[in-house]
């Protein structure tokens, strides 16, 4: 059973169901440092958490979900972990860290086509979502609730469209310079249309052949930035 009651965020409460001051429970400041044993433990926690996440959305899950699904107890979680909402947080962290590779779609291979660049790229972020659809969901919901995670994945999604527009830059260099105010407002359009397509074809109606969206969205990015396929060398973007 969980301590006690519970708050929205999954937080531990007093009797009155007023917030209780956190725990004082002595925590190692990094959980590297844990046994092999206890990061084993907090791992299965924290995979369990995800499932349960996924599958009941952040707000309806619960403490003892995650423990019964992880073989575990309350005392243990609270050993690791203050509340649902510091678990949350190392799922997403892991889920970010997946997402890397995503989300960045490869453009600065210096040697290789373009269009074959972006179709890669664009490739393996449309598998990412399709194939963890219930975690882009929870993603979404809690960037909706939670305005320090919406800020710090805004600020990752910027990262990652300066990486994309200036490799674009680069490829365009040879048609004369471009805006780099204008070629990143294009990447951060075409990247928030790319998610849009993925949500609409693989969360809500689930009906749309994977290679056409691909194909769809790639000429859409090829329109935009008027890339050709042609071979682009190290030395043509120097």
């Amino acid at each position: 059973m969980e301590r006690g009651n519970m708050d929205a965020m999954g937080r531990p409460t007093d009797n009155g169901g007023a917030r209780s001051p956190r725990r004082m429970t002595q925590r190692p400041a990094n959980h590297r440092s844990l046994s092999a044993r206890a990061r084993r433990t907090r791992a299965e926690l924290v995979a369990a958490a995800r499932v349960i996440f996924e599958r009941d959305g952040y707000t309806e899950s619960r403490i003892v979900d995650i423990t019964a699904l992880a073989d575990s107890s309350a005392g243990t979680f609270y050993t690791y972990f203050d509340d649902k909402e510091q678990i949350l947080k190392e799922v997403l962290k892991e889920a970010q860290e997946e997402m890397l590779h995503t989300a960045d779609f490869g453009l600065g291979q210096l040697d290789r086509e373009p269009v074959e660049a972006l179709r890669d790229g664009l490739r393996a972020y449309l598998t990412f979502y399709r194939d963890n659809v219930r975690l882009m969901l929870l993603i979404e919901q809690v960037a909706g609730i939670d305005p320090e995670f919406r800020t710090s994945r805004r600020e990752r999604e910027i990262a990652n469209h300066l990486r994309n527009a200036e490799s674009i830059r680069r490829w365009k260099k040879r048609d004369g310079d471009v805006d780099p105010k204008t070629m990143l407002l294009t990447v951060n359009a075409l990247s928030a249309m790319t998610n849009k397509m993925a949500y609409n074809s693989f969360a809500v109606e689930g009906r749309e052949d994977f290679d056409d969206v691909l194909e769809t969205v790639l000429n859409l990015w090829v329109m935009a930035f008027g890339v050709g396929a042609e071979q682009v060398t190290a030395d043509d973007l120097r």
